[in-house]
């Protein structure tokens, strides 16, 4: 092998890495995304909040994946932005999770079917 073909290979390996990872990072967001607001708010067992959260991800697997890659890139733009660009992100993350959690799972009288 040339160099050309120790740097494909090398760049083989670290995509197959990357999607490794990936493939174990993202169930693992799954299982805590709404769990700890299951358990806090509303008295759910550890394990049944986490079996709750990957559920209620993979329903909306496609906003989950949308809102996972806009956070990306305004965490992108944040991180550039230092302090100030972060002091704006993780107050947006923590509220956006919040409403996405009160969307998924708690019941208002103006959404019931009944009412």
């Amino acid at each position: 092998g040339s160099a050309k073909d120790i740097s494909a290979q090398a760049a083989d390996k670290a995509a197959l890495a990357v999607l490794v990872a990936a493939g174990c990072y993202v169930p693992l967001v799954m299982l805590t995304w709404f769990a700890p607001a299951l358990v806090m708010l509303d008295k759910v067992p550890a394990w049944r909040a986490m079996a709750a959260s990957f559920k209620a991800c993979l329903v909306n697997v496609l906003p989950f994946l949308l809102y996972s890659v806009l956070m990306s890139v305004l965490l992108t733009v944040a991180l550039m932005l230092f302090f100030v660009g972060l002091a704006l992100w993780v107050p947006l993350a923590v509220v956006t999770t919040y409403v996405s959690y009160r969307d998924i799972f708690v019941r208002s009288p103006e959404r019931s079917v009944t009412a």
